[in-house]
């Protein structure tokens, strides 16, 4: 069991670690191929967090936060997005941790 939460534990230290710390994009930097590909993950996180699947959507949020390391080449909007899609990943896992010290 000690086993079990020193593994979340550590999940939880690596995803925070995952935060894309990205600057401010001008319209000059946006790579509007990388954007396309950004915005229809981005959707599919928000349609497995709207159908209240956040395991689903907080594995597509971590695979895309491997694929794009860097939030550069990415407007504004859209790292707002996957930032606050981030949070709500934290907090998921944050929640499931806390329900495992309780047990």
């Amino acid at each position: 069991m000690k086993i079990t939460k020193f593994a979340v534990a550590v999940i939880a230290i690596s995803c925070s670690a995952c935060v894309n710390s990205g600057g401010i994009n001008t319209k000059e930097s946006v790579d509007p191929q990388a954007e396309n590909k950004f915005s229809s993950q981005l959707a599919l996180i928000e349609s497995a967090f709207q159908k209240g699947d956040s395991k689903t959507a907080c594995n597509l949020q971590l695979m895309l936060a491997k694929d794009f390391e860097s939030l550069e080449n990415i407007s504004s909007e859209y790292s707002e997005s996957f930032k606050k899609f981030q949070s709500k990943c934290l907090q998921s896992l944050s929640n499931d941790f806390k329900g495992l010290i309780k047990e």
